[in-house]
């Protein structure tokens, strides 16, 4: 499946692709695979400044909360960061996978 994204502020738009065995739309293949950016970087981020090896927990939405909870360890907590992890926390335990 081909990806192109379109940037402000950029000249051309970004051209990319997607192999994988998700079934569904192009549409709602792209957004899994978005959504999922933002637990991988925290993945990778960990790996480096931790030397992770793997997360302990089976399942994906247990590991994002325990994602969220360590980067509310080490953040400067303001009162906005702070109600955004929280928000983000009680959405995953509304809808479990």
């Amino acid at each position: 499946m081909a990806k192109i994204e379109h940037h402000l502020g950029e000249l051309r738009p970004r051209a990319g692709c997607i192999v994988t065995t998700l079934t569904g739309t192009n549409r709602a293949v792209v957004r899994f695979y978005n959504q999922r950016g933002t637990p991988e970087q925290w993945i990778k981020e960990g790996k480096e400044a931790t030397h992770w090896t793997r997360l302990s927990c089976h399942h994906f939405r247990a590991n994002e909360v325990r994602l969220l909870t360590l980067q509310l360890a080490e953040s400067y907590l303001t009162r906005s960061l702070f109600r955004q992890i929280v928000q983000r926390i009680e959405q995953l335990a509304w809808h479990p996978m």
